[in-house]
């Protein structure tokens, strides 16, 4: 028999009595309590539904007194370059709530640790986001604008967060009542930076793009994508000659 062991996290309320938290909090969990920042009875919660790749988890309470006195936090949006945010949550298992304060420092697209191969969109802060801040809120006036989920061993003070349109990709995707994950656009690209291959192709001067180098089958772009073609915008935004977005002031690579 296997000893049982235990593990801490945090998590918060949004709507329709849904706690918020990361996956690699609840992941392969035989038994879920939570505690209320007011009280030290623990509550027994079910996971009603998951998601791997994006690291991201919904909990729902048995016991409805759960919910007494408890407000959720609404989903605010991308927060700007350089303004404050604040982290909340339980570092190194304590028993007291936890706010560090820091400033949005980047806003990339990158490797999420708990699958540990998708990437997706992530905002990076210098509020420091320890374990057992995971699941925890990043709120910017009063809204939550992310998920605390992971930080950079490499680098003091360095932590990053879940930004809101992939939690609101998570929660669309399960109103079906199963989580179907985020898809694959399936392609390999290569810039256009080399000024007589893009006239070789025909590109003015003014536009960016990719050039598609392969499809892979069955994915999502197979039978929409053709090798050799040019993809120039990504919802609606213009991927520049290294295949690089602006996203929010910032330019993000996305291939």
């Amino acid at each position: 028999m296997k000893p049982t062991s235990q593990g801490l996290g945090s998590g918060f309320l949004i709507h329709d009595n849904w706690i918020l938290t990361n996956a690699h909090v609840v992941s392969d969990s035989r038994m879920l309590l939570v505690n209320k920042i007011s009280s030290p009875k623990p509550f027994l919660a079910d996971v009603l539904a998951i998601a791997h790749d994006s690291d991201l988890a919904l909990l729902k309470v048995r016991d409805p007194k759960f919910y007494q006195g408890l407000t959720p936090l609404e989903l605010g949006g991308i927060p700007e370059l350089r303004s404050r945010v604040r982290a909340y949550g339980y570092p190194l298992g304590g028993k007291e709530l936890s706010r560090t304060e820091g400033v949005v420092s980047r806003i990339e697209f990158g490797t999420y640790v708990h699958p540990g191969i998708d990437s997706h969109l992530l905002i990076q802060t210098d509020s420091a986001i320890n374990p057992g801040n995971s699941g925890g809120p990043v709120t910017q006036s009063g809204q939550a604008i992310g998920v605390a989920f992971q930080s950079n061993l490499r680098l003091n003070d360095v932590g990053y967060f879940i930004p809101v349109p992939l939690i609101n990709r998570f929660l669309t995707d399960i109103k079906d009542g199963r989580y179907d994950g985020v898809p694959e656009i399936g392609i390999e690209t290569s810039s256009l930076i080399n000024q007589d291959y893009r006239k070789y192709l025909g590109l003015p001067e003014d536009t960016g793009g990719i050039l598609i180098e392969r499809v892979v089958p069955h994915s999502s772009a197979d039978g929409v994508l053709l090798i050799g073609d040019v993809l120039t915008k990504i919802e609606d935004l213009q991927i520049d000659v290294a295949g690089m977005v602006r996203y929010s002031e910032q330019l993000v690579t996305f291939f």
